[in-house]
């Protein structure tokens, strides 16, 4: 029904929400404890669960209207634009409707701890009292803060990739470790003679739209968009991701569908419909984070290479997508897929022969090593 974008999305929006209701229960401890302080004999002492309650109200509120705006709507909006004109945009539109869930939320408390309707005009004297007061100044600040850092999470998460901010926080790529990993190398068929034809500008463009359309299929294949390198995307999964429903591969067909599906914009606006080549290989990688004034995870290993040289081999056979011998060993469930034994080419830089296959959709799968021919229904 939706598309996975959305969902993926929704997922973050939902995951924004509780945490900053967890913030707001820790906020509401912290606040009902300075009121118990001031009250201490008074006769009307403040309710923790009536402070809990307005401050998670306050917190679901701006997750609704200002959580959803952020993730929904400013993620892709401002993505292109200035960053001082972005930060100044926001900030008119957030600082007005935090102000605006304040007071409501302020409605919400002195409605319950006075236990009266909203709209009592004593509740309403409580209210412009607050708003005035140097408590609304250190909320308002306290929740300038969560939401520059909210922004500021969400925009690294974009930056690194789904995941992959979590596990740089836990330091899982602080001392470099071995994995096995699929590559696959993404390469833009006649680049050269695209960009002379329409021009830097237009190519330049015809990219960033390219490179935007297969950010879904990737997520929808659980794969790991690692480089952009030029007109080249490499793509990545872990073992047990990209084996699953034939990830690493069906990968390459769902981006084949998403750009044919933007054939009337790409021929208005490039006169052209792009089309990628693709390789991909499997094996280990070391991983860890490098560099001192720019921190950046890398993966190191010949599976990169090979995955390279492979997709460089598409031209000669004239053919879209080519996996290697160790990858169709990895396969399991081939079922909807054609794959057909090329030949053992050597590969520049490689010393050893590399098994090269073709990959087809199909209704049933064929397998050749030569001239045998295996079907599975």
């Amino acid at each position: 029904m939706f598309s996975y974008r959305f969902r993926h999305r929704l997922q973050r929006w939902f995951t924004l929400t509780v945490v900053w209701l967890i913030v707001a229960l820790i906020l509401a401890f912290q606040k009902h404890l300075m009121l118990h302080s001031e009250l201490v004999g008074e006769h009307l002492p403040i309710s923790m669960l009536v402070t809990i309650k307005s401050e998670m109200f306050g917190a679901f509120l701006g997750a609704i209207f200002g959580g959803a705006l952020m993730i929904f709507f400013f993620q892709d909006r401002f993505r292109d634009w200035k960053l001082i004109n972005a930060i100044l945009i926001q900030a008119a539109i957030y600082i007005p409707m935090m102000l605006s869930v304040t007071m409501v939320a302020s409605f919400f408390y002195n409605s319950l701890s006075m236990n009266l309707p909203f709209w009592d005009k004593a509740v309403a004297i409580k209210v412009i009292q607050f708003m005035g007061s140097a408590d609304q100044l250190v909320i308002f600040l306290n929740w300038s803060i969560i939401l520059v850092i909210s922004v500021w999470v969400l925009a690294i998460s974009e930056k690194f990739g789904p995941g992959q901010l979590t596990k740089m926080l836990l330091g899982k790529y602080h001392k470099p470790t071995e994995e096995t990993r699929i590559f696959m190398f993404l390469d833009l068929k006649g680049a050269t003679t695209l960009a002379e034809k329409i021009g830097h500008q237009l190519y330049f463009d015809l990219l960033k739209k390219s490179f935007d359309e297969i950010t879904e299929p990737v997520l929808m294949s659980k794969g790991e968009i690692y480089q952009y390198v030029g007109d080249e995307v490499v793509i990545s999964w872990t073992l047990e991701n990209g084996l699953t429903n034939n990830n690493c591969i069906d990968c390459y067909f769902r981006i084949q569908d998403k750009l044919r599906s933007s054939k009337p914009y790409f021929l208005s606006k490039f006169g052209i419909i792009p089309d990628f080549k693709a390789g991909v290989h499997v094996g280990k990688v070391m991983v860890g984070e490098v560099g001192m004034a720019k921190r950046e995870r890398i993966f190191s290993g010949d599976v990169l290479n090979t995955a390279s040289r492979i997709q460089g081999q598409c031209k000669a056979f004239d053919l879209d997508i080519l996996i290697s011998g160790e990858l169709e060993s990895y396969l399991i469930d081939r079922k909807g897929l054609e794959i057909e034994f090329l030949e053992a080419a050597t590969l520049k830089g490689k010393n050893s022969y590399v098994n090269l296959y073709s990959v087809k959709k199909g209704k049933t799968l064929h397998v050749r090593r030569d001239t045998d021919m295996i079907t599975v229904a």
